[in-house]
C-alpha cells in the first residue's frame, strides 16, 4: 500500500500539487512507517507547502528511533537551513559526508551553511568541491560568486557570474552580483 500512495503522491509532486502531494505521502508514512521515502518525500512536499519547521519535524520524528539515511540527513540540512539553524544542518550535511555520500548537493549545503555563518574560506572549499562533481549546479556558482565578492575579490567573482549560462534564478542573482560589483568599481 505504501508503493501505491508513494506512486500517487509522486504524480501530484510533479505537477507541483504539495498539499495533495503530502497528503498522498503521509498515507504511504502511515501504511509503513519504516519506509524512508515515505517520509523523505513527505518531507519534501510539507518543506514546499507548510514550511522548513514542518520538514524538520517530519523526519526528526522518523529517525527518532532508527539510524537515518543519507537522503533523510540531506533533506534534514535543507530544512534546517529553511529554520535558519545553521549549526544543525551543517551537522546534517556533514554526517550524510560522513556516510560516504559524494554529492554537489551535499558539499552545496555545507557551502551554504559555511555562507551564512561568515566563514568563506571553507564555504569557498565547499562550493568548488560541489562544481567539481557537478559543473552545471549554478546555485554552487552564485554562492561561489557570492564568497569571492564578500572577501572582496571582485574578479573573480564577476568570472563566476559570468560562467552562469541560461536564465532563471541563478542567472537573475548573478546579474544582481555583478550591478554590486559595478557599483562597488564606480565607488
Amino acid at each position: 500500500a505504501a508503493n501505491v500512495w508513494l506512486f500517487l503522491g509522486t504524480q501530484h509532486y510533479n505537477r507541483k500539487d504539495w498539499s495533495e502531494a503530502s497528503k498522498l505521502f503521509q498515507r504511504a508514512w502511515i501504511s509503513n512507517p519504516e519506509v524512508d521515502d515515505a517520509a523523505l518525500f513527505l518531507s519534501k512536499a510539507a518543506h514546499r507547502s507548510a514550511g522548513s519547521k514542518e520538514a524538520s519535524l517530519i523526519i526528526h520524528r522518523h529517525i527518532k528511533n532508527k539510524a537515518p539515511s543519507a537522503p533523510l540527513l540531506v533533506q534534514l540540512g535543507y530544512a534546517e537551513l529553511g529554520n535558519q539553524d545553521f549549526t544543525a544542518a551543517l551537522r546534517s550535511f556533514e554526517h550524510a559526508s560522513a556516510m560516504g555520500e559524494t554529492s554537489s548537493e551535499i558539499q552545496s549545503g555545507i557551502g551554504q551553511c559555511h555562507y551564512q555563518m561568515a566563514r568563506y574560506d571553507a564555504a569557498m572549499e565547499a562550493f568548488s568541491l560541489a562544481l567539481e562533481l557537478d559543473a552545471a549546479d549554478q546555485s554552487a556558482r552564485v554562492f561561489l560568486a557570492r564568497c569571492h565578492l564578500r572577501r572582496g575579490d571582485l574578479a573573480t567573482a564577476r568570472q563566476q557570474c559570468l560562467a552562469i549560462p541560461f536564465d532563471g534564478q541563478p542567472k537573475s542573482i548573478a546579474d544582481e552580483i555583478q550591478r554590486t560589483i559595478q557599483r562597488i568599481e564606480e565607488g
